[in-house]
């Protein structure tokens, strides 16, 4: 039953007081309310879906890189485990003394040999060495042969691209290469054929011409013979042939003609 107190508020809760106020004094309206919930719900599914997505990838992701990661934390393990000292914790300043007086003492054994190093001042070469020279020789040669084959596949990659870079551009330059070859051979059978047509006509009229002059050559020596034998005939002889019918005339003079070519 709700309680007919309509003035009274919540001490301290400003933020919800309204709704708390509702909800107390039983004045909340279930249709909105409802609708409110339906819509919280959807909003709620759709930010869900998006976050689920979003995390998926990630995993993916960290799963992708896992083992180099794991790669580089064991090996900082095994480091951290080997730099150790061998007494536990307790005991730990017994062997950083003992470190101290070491590297102190190495110091004055330094000064007084001068420059020369002893043997135990090297550095230390963190590598596991195996007790079985054959395993050891083995893991050289792996890692000898892994190393050329990535090596080997990385400038097979870089050539390939290399060479697919330049046979673009050669066949770019050779495609232009050709556009402008061919089209300067066209121009050329062009300028051919207008010249071979210029030609022709020229050769056209040079015949021409040479048929004229060998007619009027011709003409003229018949004209020249004629007169001759005109001059050597005399009289009765033009008189004749001017009796003479014309298709007779015609046949004596073509067969002077063959007389004189032969």
């Amino acid at each position: 039953m709700a309680i007919a107190a309509d003035n009274k508020r919540f001490v301290h809760e400003d933020a919800c007081q309204a709704l708390l106020t509702n909800i107390w004094y039983d004045r909340v309206d279930p249709v909105q309310e409802q609708k409110r919930l339906v819509v919280n719900i959807l909003t709620f599914g759709i930010f869900q879906f998006f976050i689920s997505i979003s995390l998926n990838f990630t995993i993916n992701d960290i799963q992708t890189h896992a083992r180099y990661v794991w790669a580089y934390d064991r090996c900082d393990i095994i480091r951290t485990y080997y730099a150790r000292p061998a007494l536990f914790p307790p005991f730990t300043f017994l062997i950083s003394i003992m470190q101290y007086c070491r590297w102190c003492w190495r110091k004055l054994h330094r000064n007084r040999n001068g420059k020369k190093m002893h043997y135990e001042e090297q550095s230390q070469c963190f590598k596991m060495i195996p007790i079985n020279d054959n395993v050891d020789h083995a893991w050289l040669e792996f890692e000898r042969y892994s190393t050329n084959g990535y090596i080997r596949q990385l400038l097979d990659d870089q050539a390939t691209a290399l060479v697919k870079g330049t046979t673009t551009d050669v066949t770019s330059e050779s495609s232009s290469n050709n556009a402008d070859e061919l089209k300067r051979i066209k121009t050329l059978v062009i300028d051919i054929q207008t010249r071979f047509v210029q030609i022709e006509t020229r050769c056209d009229r040079w015949i021409t011409d040479m048929k004229e002059a060998r007619t009027s050559l011709i003409s003229q020596k018949r004209h020249e013979q004629l007169n001759k034998e005109y001059t050597t005939v005399g009289q009765p002889l033009l008189q004749q042939e001017r009796s003479v019918t014309p298709e007779v005339r015609i046949e004596m003079t073509l067969r002077k003609n063959n007389n004189n070519d032969v």
